[in-house]
């Protein structure tokens, strides 16, 4: 009996405390607005080496979608997961017949895209902490890290040889390419940023987000791969026997790689459309 009493005076206490705690206008330990879905996109800014001698990187376009989860410090800190796109522009490569010229039985050919741009899309998680919150105002801080897959422009010159015995041109060999033309690399960024978040109502708001992504130097590849090419080959050509094997190694050295690499970094701002439920 008196446990059954005890239990009943434990519950009732709880049950006030609660309800003073509200009406203190001290907000409980969970309620709604505990998830965060934005959807946003803006400008991309280049920044550093990545924008300048190596890359040639110019401004470009940036999208994305985050889930936020805020379920520790009364709904302040939580986890953020997201998926970002962004794409930068590159100066086309002139040729001016470093690339597309003639020689003795052959001629070579160049192609790159018509509107060259890097691109990263990758999967970022990391903390979320909501530095302010009104009826109408939210702003988060957010530190994230995720695999991001990178793109470079394709470009890549081809040498073709005359065969006597078939009579055609043959391929002999594609000594200019992009670094990762045929496997794009998968790599570390991380992501820093600023989310302001206006409400419209209880639920819909606009975002305003800034926010850095970095690739370190070494994993941030953007330059190409090149063999050296001897000046003998536009007077002598290439010769191709009956089984088109040519002798087009003599006129370049062996495995004479260059591959460039810098800090990839861009600075971001968006506008977006946040949904709290």
């Amino acid at each position: 009996m008196y446990k059954k009493i005890l239990l009943g005076l434990g519950l009732a206490f709880i049950v006030n405390y609660a309800l003073a705690q509200q009406t203190n206008g001290i907000r409980p330990l969970r309620e709604k607005g505990a998830y965060d879905l934005n959807l946003y996109g803006g400008l991309s800014m280049p920044l550093g080496a990545y924008a300048g001698t190596v890359g040639s990187a110019r401004s470009g376009f940036s999208a994305g979608l985050n889930f936020d989860y805020y379920f520790l410090l009364n709904n302040r800190l939580g986890l953020s997961f997201g998926l970002l796109y962004q794409t930068h522009g590159k100066d086309s490569i002139k040729t001016n017949g470093a690339y597309n010229f003639t020689f003795t039985n052959g001629y070579s050919t160049f192609y790159q895209d018509q509107k060259a741009t890097y691109r990263q899309f990758g999967l970022f998680l990391g903390p979320v902490y909501k530095v302010y919150a009104s009826a109408r105002w939210n702003a988060s801080v957010y530190a994230k890290i995720g695999f991001v897959n990178q793109h470079n422009p394709d470009f890549y010159q081809t040498l073709y040889a005359y065969n006597a015995t078939t009579q055609k041109y043959v391929i002999v060999k594609i000594p200019y390419t992009a670094l990762n033309y045929d496997s794009p690399p998968i790599s570390l960024m991380s992501n820093f940023g600023l989310n302001v978040q206006y409400k419209i109502t209880p639920k819909i708001g606009i975002g305003f987000r800034a926010e850095y992504l970095s690739i370190t130097e070494g994993t941030g590849r953007i330059g190409e791969v090149v063999y050296a090419q001897k000046k003998s080959l536009e007077p002598n050509g290439i010769t191709v026997n009956s089984k088109n094997v040519s002798d087009v190694d003599l006129y370049f050295d062996t495995e004479g790689t260059a591959k460039s690499s810098v800090p990839i970094q861009s600075l971001n701002f968006n506008v977006g459309i946040h949904y709290t439920f």
